[in-house]
């Protein structure tokens, strides 16, 4: 997938992490958090929290960034992921500005979900 904002210093970040996560590198991808989550976690228990709760960005093998806003200091990065199993999601990154950094301050997760009709109205029947 390709497309979106992805040149924005938030994306970026936001990219890096993700990228940091898919390595199982806890420790990189905790150093692209905010000072508030640093303090709090360690990188194992970083890793930890991804494996129990972020299993599809971890599963993810591809990504686009669909949309990127950004105001006085917050942004938010929506991405949808492909996953392995070619099914997809999304991520919303929250991102706060630290001293001229985009820091990831929490990751919210979401199933796409896609519906079909015929052209006549009717709606197919469930596999």
């Amino acid at each position: 997938m390709s497309g979106g904002d992805e040149s924005h210093p938030a994306a970026v970040a936001a990219l890096a992490q993700l990228a940091a996560m898919r390595r199982g590198d806890w420790a990189a991808a905790l150093e692209l958090a905010t000072a508030e989550l640093r303090a709090r976690l360690t990188p194992a228990r970083f890793g930890s929290t991804a494996r129990e709760g972020y299993g599809p960005l971890l599963a993810s093998v591809d990504q686009q960034v669909e949309q990127v806003v950004a105001e006085a200091g917050r942004a938010q990065v929506r991405i949808a992921l492909m996953l392995g199993d070619r099914s997809a999601a999304f991520a919303i990154y929250e991102l706060v500005d630290e001293d001229g950094e985009w820091r990831v301050a929490g990751v919210a997760l979401g199933s796409t979900l896609t519906a079909t009709a015929s052209l006549n109205g009717g709606r197919p029947k469930p596999a």
